[in-house]
């Protein structure tokens, strides 16, 4: 999965409302700018940020890849009246209750904007163009930034828009259940851990989490079902986990955050030298996701 930025100050009401996106396939000169050519780089699944008068409006999911399409008709004169043909992709849109503005997102993480094709220019406003891809780590930072506006309402945006993508009515209820640790997933990680926690042995049923290691939010759909994607753990290592205070090494040591002291660890019921046995091959892509992206060192 992957982040975007689209600007849409002149489409965004029609983009919106229609469920997508609209590009020309090159410009009044015959050439291809790259923020036309991203169109063809996106995946299902992917996640749009809507940017339109400085403002983070709307958050999209993409529910069918770019394909050849005219010009929307209700364009009208906006947009480039050069071109009539285009690409298209199929957006799911959802509109957050409190929008989250350029300046917010620039003041916080304005230094990770410093990249080559950024949507932001060094002074935080919008740079010319259309489709911008966002590093991975900055598009979480915005949909966690979205998130802290809207009462952690994110989850259940994006989960409506999973379940539009989702093949059959099977997988779109499995993904439902994995979000919250149910279903064929917590059955599966069960399976792989013998009904007890990975580090602890606990085997009272009630009291394990099924935590997915890359989050349920930043995978796809494959990674969601994955059980590899995910560990089978008490509250306090499963709360600890999934906040990015502790993460594990491929060997299954673990590694403690410096925001946690030894007096945190021991009030939490932590063990600074836990080890999770019998993490396989496949555990370690996953892992290594955690420990760059969600762990906070």
């Amino acid at each position: 999965m992957a982040y975007w930025w689209v600007s849409q100050n002149k489409t965004f009401t029609h983009e919106r409302d229609g469920g997508y996106l609209w590009a020309p396939l090159q410009n009044d000169r015959g050439q291809i700018p790259y923020h036309w050519m991203n169109m063809e780089r996106v995946e299902q699944g992917d996640i749009i940020f809507s940017y339109k008068s400085q403002t983070i409006k709307a958050i999209g999911l993409v529910k069918r890849t770019a394909y050849k399409a005219d010009r929307p008709s209700e364009f009208g004169k906006s947009g480039n009246l050069w071109e009539t043909k285009g690409n298209r992709i199929d957006i799911i849109y959802r509109v957050p209750k409190k929008s989250v503005s350029a300046d917010q997102v620039y003041k916080k993480h304005g230094a990770m904007f410093k990249y080559k094709y950024s949507p932001l220019t060094s002074k935080g406003t919008g740079v010319q163009g259309y489709l911008f891809e966002l590093p991975y780590r900055l598009g979480s930072l915005i949909l966690s930034m979205v998130d802290e506006q809207n009462a952690n309402e994110t989850d259940e945006l994006i989960a409506d828009g999973v379940g539009e993508t989702a093949t059959s009515e099977t997988q779109r209820q499995a993904l439902v259940m994995a979000r919250n640790g149910q279903g064929i997933f917590r059955s599966d990680l069960e399976r792989i851990w013998n009904g007890k926690c990975c580090i602890t042995g606990l085997d009272v049923k009630a009291l394990l989490r099924a935590s997915h290691t890359k989050p349920w939010r930043d995978s796809n759909n494959q990674e969601r079902l994955d059980p590899y994607n995910g560990l089978l753990l008490s509250p306090a290592y499963d709360l600890a986990f999934d906040k990015g205070y502790i993460t594990f090494n491929d060997d299954g040591r673990i590694k403690v955050s410096s925001k946690l002291s030894a007096a945190h660890l021991s009030q939490l019921g932590l063990d600074a030298k836990a080890q999770i046995l019998g993490l396989r091959n496949k555990h370690e892509l996953y892992l290594k996701y955690h420990r760059e992206q969600i762990f906070l060192g």
